[in-house]
């Protein structure tokens, strides 16, 4: 699994080297589909639309083991959305919480982390063999 995070309009897409018909949207994937998917963007989308679905804790850990025994090389590309303002509203903070922990486990199971800042890759975590 790798993981591209940053900032909206960081040209993470151009970073992964992918063609755009191999990547799918986060505002529009299954969640059964993500599970068979090449590249998932947008992937803070997919979150938010499944956000019920991952209040618990137990379901984030679930989720992720499926995901790295079902689809290993998944590229997940999502956007940076913790910093700054804290949102007014409960349901946003709770949706940024719950995205945040969920990009933390994908994290630590990922083999390589890069995050994308002013248009320049830093890479977290390299584990490629």
């Amino acid at each position: 699994m790798e993981v591209y995070i940053g900032g909206k309009g960081q040209k993470k897409v151009l970073y992964t080297g992918l063609k755009q018909e191999l990547i799918m949207e986060g505002s529009t994937i299954s969640m059964e589909e993500i599970f068979t998917a090449y590249a998932v963007n947008h992937f803070h989308c997919f979150v938010q639309r499944y956000r019920k679905d991952f209040q618990e804790e137990e379901h984030m850990k679930d989720f992720v083991e499926k995901l790295v025994e079902e689809n290993p090389k998944v590229i997940i590309i999502g956007d940076e959305i913790g910093y700054g303002l804290v949102p007014l509203s409960k349901e946003e903070r709770e949706y940024r919480e719950i995205y945040g922990r969920m990009m933390c486990l994908i994290s630590q199971k990922a083999r390589k982390v890069t995050r994308i800042i002013c248009g320049i890759c830093q890479v977290i975590k390299d584990e490629r063999e």
